[in-house]
């Protein structure tokens, strides 16, 4: 139980850290496509980044709840755990 509930933690962290290394690459190329656009490149790909970059903050939103969430359940079953 102890370990099923460190592998999920850790799970959900490792998610958080890759959504953010996502939202800096979606940021660095919403940055050349304001400078480069339209020249180089379409409205629509312009559009994608700011869509997907505007789900980022709900997403480690929800992130965060279910990492609160992990933890708890990993004190209960473990009180040492988090320390």
């Amino acid at each position: 139980m102890l370990s099923s509930e460190a592998d999920e933690l850790t799970r959900l962290i490792l998610a958080r850290q890759t959504l953010i290394c996502r939202a800096i690459e979606l940021d660095s190329k919403s940055e050349v496509l304001i400078t480069a656009a339209p020249a180089v490149c379409s409205w629509e790909a312009f559009h994608a980044v700011y869509a997907e970059l505007a789900l980022i903050p709900g997403l480690l939103e929800n992130l965060d709840l279910e990492i609160t969430a992990a933890r708890r359940r990993l004190n209960a079953v473990s009180p040492t755990a988090d320390h």
